[in-house]
């Protein structure tokens, strides 16, 4: 295997790659080569079975060979040198016909030969006009010695010397057919893997395209209908606190649908523009050693406070000996998004519990309630993009995002979410961490995604 790397290398080198040169170039290449060793064995040949003409112009075309190949591999001359050659070529082969027994010898097989080179070789317009050169030249010598065949000596001296020359002149132009047909299958049929890949390439693009655009889609939905909403509703209380005359009772419960609107709609907000910066710029994220309960206070004492004002006791049972590596921003944002669902989903009068446990090497925090739950048919997309934002017991509204939030976020950090859930028995929304061990020491670790 080693030696045929080696060897494909080495051929590469002469030919080129399809990075430096279209087929037809590589093709031109190959064929010098090729025709320069066939020409290497045909002037021996030659002189061997008396035609030393036939040798010396072999012997010319040999170098005229290395010479285009030479233009076209080195100073990138492809066209010209095509061109030139295949001019160059047709006046060796008349000149070969002349003097080498004319359609005795092997001369109308090497034109044949030399035309099926040239259609491998020249640009397709162009084939055409090569055709009409060779069938020309051809007939013409083929009709001149059919009325002068005296004019055309014969350069045998003996039978044996002309079957040698017709017989290596057949081995000669079959070896460079196979070859011929090996190097362009092959070219060929790497060129068309390479057009499936790009189109398969092609199509994974547009797919993801389309699912972008389907985002987008949702995103304008979201602000033009889910932000414009609750603050129209906003707009709509401080208009009736301002202009009514409204008696303590009446102001306090308005108060408090217009302080529980605006908290949504600050959430809603909050997870918007986290979701379009991660989309956008990229997420930043900071790794760190973090001792869970220090990291996770202030937000379940804010979570507290809200839970309380709808009736729902908020418990917690972290352990304070346990360290975490992670992200502080997004770990918070994690528990606070996945406490707020719990919190919107329960009833007055329920509780949330929230757990943390130590698995293996990671940490697993779960955040327990009994409220709604999710029906089965909706269980399947609530980490996607097409989950719909459905209303809170006491009609919180929400965007969709929290939930692909916390998966985006908690994968970026090592870990994993999951969660189980019955509809109207409540659910269990869970995340690990990557514990700090205590032989590891961990040093502060930035990375863009």
């Amino acid at each position: 295997m080693q030696i045929f790397n080696r060897r494909h290398q080495f051929w590469d080198y002469f030919v080129g790659t399809s990075s430096e040169f279209s087929l037809e170039t590589r093709v031109f290449h190959s064929l010098c080569l090729i025709g320069w060793v066939a020409l290497l064995y045909n002037v021996p040949l030659n002189f061997y079975v008396g035609l030393p003409i036939i040798a010396w112009l072999s012997l010319f075309m040999l170098i005229c060979l290395g010479f285009f190949y030479y233009r076209s591999r080195v100073k990138k001359q492809f066209i010209s040198s095509i061109i030139t050659l295949g001019i160059l070529g047709n006046l060796f082969f008349i000149a070969v016909f002349y003097f080498n027994s004319g359609i005795d010898g092997p001369t109308s097989v090497l034109f044949a030969l030399f035309f099926y080179l040239t259609m491998a070789m020249v640009p397709q317009k162009n084939n055409w006009l090569w055709l009409l050169i060779n069938l020309s030249v051809v007939g013409g010598l083929h009709l001149y010695q059919y009325n002068y065949p005296q004019s055309i000596p014969k350069s045998y001296t003996t039978d044996f010397d002309r079957f040698t020359d017709v017989s290596s002149a057949y081995m000669v132009v079959v070896v460079l057919i196979y070859f011929t047909l090996a190097f362009i299958r092959k070219n060929y049929d790497q060129e068309k893997n390479s057009v499936s890949e790009n189109t398969i390439a092609i199509e994974r693009k547009n797919m993801e395209l389309e699912i972008l655009n389907t985002e987008k889609d949702k995103l304008f939905s979201i602000i033009a209908h889910d932000l414009r909403s609750p603050l129209a509703s906003v707009q709509s209380y401080l208009e009736l606190l301002s202009r009514e005359s409204l008696d303590a009772e009446d102001k306090k419960s308005l108060e408090e649908r217009l302080l529980l609107l605006t908290r949504n709609t600050n959430n809603m907000m909050s997870n918007l523009l986290s979701w379009s910066r991660s989309q956008m710029e990229g997420v930043k994220i900071d790794i760190v050693s973090l001792n869970l309960s220090e990291s996770l206070l202030s937000i379940i004492s804010l979570e507290k406070v809200i839970a309380l004002e709808k009736g729902i006791e908020l418990e917690h049972d972290i352990d304070e000996e346990i360290n975490v590596v992670a992200d502080l921003n997004m770990l918070q944002l994690v528990i606070r998004n996945l406490v707020n669902n719990a919190i919107k989903f329960s009833r007055s009068g329920s509780a949330i519990f929230i757990q943390a446990s130590v698995e293996d090497n990671f940490c697993k925090v779960a955040v327990i309630d009994n409220g709604a739950g999710i029906p089965e048919d909706q269980q399947k997309d609530v980490f996607s993009f097409t989950a719909k934002s459905t209303f809170g017991t006491k009609n919180e509204k929400g965007v969709g995002l929290g939930l692909l939030l916390c998966k985006e976020f908690t994968e970026l950090q090592g870990g994993e979410i999951g969660f189980s859930s019955t509809h109207n028995l409540g659910s269990t929304f869970y995340i690990t961490i990557p514990l700090l061990l205590k032989s590891v020491q961990v040093e502060k670790v930035q990375m863009y995604q």
